[in-house]
């Protein structure tokens, strides 16, 4: 049962951290990966 629950969450944050690189990317057009700075920092 624990393991559904470690899928589920990892699932969950591979989804919003894609979805959050996404949004960040669209707003800041450089060539520098700023999304993924930003990500990883936070």
């Amino acid at each position: 049962m624990i393991a559904l629950w470690v899928v589920l969450a990892g699932s969950a944050g591979a989804v919003s951290r894609f979805a959050l690189d996404g949004a960040i990317r669209a707003r800041l057009k450089t060539k520098f990966p700023y999304a993924t700075v930003l990500i990883n920092v936070t």
